[in-house]
């Protein structure tokens, strides 16, 4: 009687603009000293010293990549100037241009993580309950009472790979086989691998950054055999011979590159015949490219549905638009599927 009371009120409080809190939620967030973020562990003598912009692997990507012509390795936005601006090798998951984690003060970021971890948890708590965070490597993050350990890292995948799995049921499959295009340095690798039996999951990225990261957080995190992470030339080299995937995943990454790259990488994903391709561009509406000059903007979901996908799942990670001003996430979610293929 006390969870449908619950529930209840919830949704008449949601029409007037509220949301039920727990005591013990609340509790948590307004603990003593519950505003001090996580201290990240220190990383080892070995990693510390691999994780060094003048590593040798890294200088041989970068000469690998710079020695390509294939378009999917032109950059308008994740240029050397942008990455060592924005980016520490060291502190990768730290509040950098892979993870956005607030750089406010204390409490107004901590209050923003609580929201997103309290939805998070509304939203895809079995998920949620399944990913861990030990705070590596920079990451910021929060314990809270009921919700544990929480992250950007944590709390978006957990949001991203519930969609994903409510419309595909994909996540229940033995033997997933995923191509994350754009991987970064390997967070939904990571987190997929948490929550389901993973035969192959391909990280793939035109940044020689992302490629040298993505390859040691895999083997960090005890992946390899499980998930990989492919150069940007051997992509190129193999073409259909690079697999056969289930979903073909690009997160906040098409949005920063130039219609030519994406046309050349969606074109692989045709060849791949890969059934779903999941895209979260960087606006909520409209899938608009990066051009060179800064300023050209041009519409690649035209270039998606061309190449033979049609949208079939779409929502907003916060339904609540004063939630998404709150946290400055108005971004929406999508699912595409390949002519002929159903959804869960």
């Amino acid at each position: 009687m006390t969870a449908l009371l619950n529930r209840l009120a919830e949704r008449w409080l949601k029409t007037k603009g509220f949301s039920v809190v727990s005591t013990r939620a609340l509790t948590a967030f307004d603990r003593s000293g519950s505003s001090e973020p996580v201290v990240p562990p220190p990383p080892s003598a070995k990693d510390e010293q691999y994780l060094r912009k003048d590593n040798p692997a890294l200088k041989a990507l970068y000469d690998r990549y710079d020695a390509l012509t294939v378009n999917a390795g032109i950059h308008a936005k994740w240029n050397p100037r942008f990455v060592a601006k924005q980016l520490s090798i060291a502190k990768f998951r730290a509040n950098s241009a892979y993870v956005w984690s607030y750089g406010e003060l204390p409490r107004p970021t901590l209050l923003k993580y609580f929201i997103f971890a309290q939805y998070a948890a509304r939203r895809a708590g079995p998920l949620l309950t399944r990913l861990s965070e030990d705070a590596a490597f920079g990451c910021l993050a929060y314990d809270f009472d009921g919700y544990g350990r929480v992250s950007r890292d944590r709390l978006d995948s957990a949001v991203e790979l519930d969609f994903v799995h409510r419309h595909t049921g994909l996540l229940d499959k033995p033997g997933l086989r995923v191509l994350d295009i754009g991987a970064g340095y390997g967070r939904l690798a990571h987190r997929t691998c948490e929550v389901a039996d993973v035969a192959e999951y391909t990280c793939v990225d035109a940044v020689p950054e992302s490629t040298f990261l993505c390859d040691f957080y895999l083997r960090h995190r005890g992946l390899t055999g499980r998930a990989r992470a492919v150069p940007l030339d051997e992509v190129a080299a193999r073409g259909e011979a690079l697999g056969r995937f289930d979903i073909a995943f690009n997160v906040h990454s098409w949005s920063e590159c130039t219609l030519a790259a994406i046309t050349w990488w969606v074109d692989l994903v045709r060849r791949l015949e890969v059934p779903y391709l999941f895209v979260v561009p960087n606006q909520p509406d409209r899938f608009l490219t990066r051009e060179p000059d800064r300023q050209t903007r041009h519409d690649f979901r035209p270039v998606i549905e061309g190449a033979g996908y049609r949208l079939v799942a779409e929502e907003p990670v916060f339904e609540d638009p004063d939630v998404q001003r709150l946290l400055a996430i108005p971004d929406r979610l999508y699912l595409f599927a390949r002519d002929g293929v159903g959804t869960a």
